[in-house]
């Protein structure tokens, strides 16, 4: 048993695959998968509000209240979003 080496490359390159495809799914999505996940104007709208708020926010704190602020009109939007890439 002492000094006995195992190969686990097989394993590896498996594991390698399956969090490929869950790092996939944590990518961005591009504006077709956005188009299709979101027909409505208005949830497009609100997705992009939600978009710029996060991205113009300086501070952690300041994007909490930001959202905060709009999660009653960004909730929706955020929720359909997630449902499609989470189910």
């Amino acid at each position: 048993m002492a000094g006995e080496e195992f190969d686990f490359s097989e394993e590896a390159n498996i594991t390698n695959k399956k969090l490929a495809v869950e790092i996939a799914k944590l990518a961005p999505p591009d504006m077709a998968k956005i188009q299709a996940i979101l027909p409505a104007r208005e949830d497009k709208e609100r997705f992009q509000k939600l978009i710029e708020i996060v991205n113009r926010a300086q501070s952690q704190n300041e994007k909490v209240a930001a959202l905060e602020g709009n999660i009653a009109g960004l909730s929706q939007a955020a929720v359909t979003i997630l449902k499609k890439f989470l189910f």
